[in-house]
């Protein structure tokens, strides 16, 4: 394993807060999986979030071996490397991205619930 590596960035990069990396990952079958409480708990906690996501600047990006998407370092610091954050040139960009993200974890839950109905 290497030594984790920081990216600075030479134009300006904005980030918004798309969802929780393990959610958006979880295939057919790992949603299946869950329960229908558990279920309605991921769409209630996404919905809420997703209502205040705000842009933030991104002063670096910070990459290591285990990790194939490098995390945005904002003011708050380096972001939790259990959310999935999107990126763009311009804060509207960051945030549409991170909506089009959310909209496709919030669609899959969705249409396993509506399955289990």
């Amino acid at each position: 394993m290497t030594d984790p590596i920081v990216i600075s960035v030479s134009k300006p990069l904005w980030t918004a807060w798309a969802t929780d990396r393990k959610l958006a990952r979880l295939s057919r079958p790992g949603l299946a999986q869950r329960s229908t409480d558990q279920l309605e708990t991921d769409l209630a906690s996404l919905e809420e979030a997703g209502e205040s996501v705000e842009a933030e600047v991104v002063y670096g990006l910070w990459m290591d071996d285990s990790q194939n998407i490098p995390r945005p370092i904002t003011k708050s610091g380096l972001v939790d490397e259990e959310e999935l954050y999107a990126l763009g040139e311009t804060p509207e960009e960051a945030l549409r991205v991170a909506q089009e993200m959310r909209a496709r974890t919030l669609v899959r839950i969705r249409t396993e619930l509506a399955q289990r109905a």
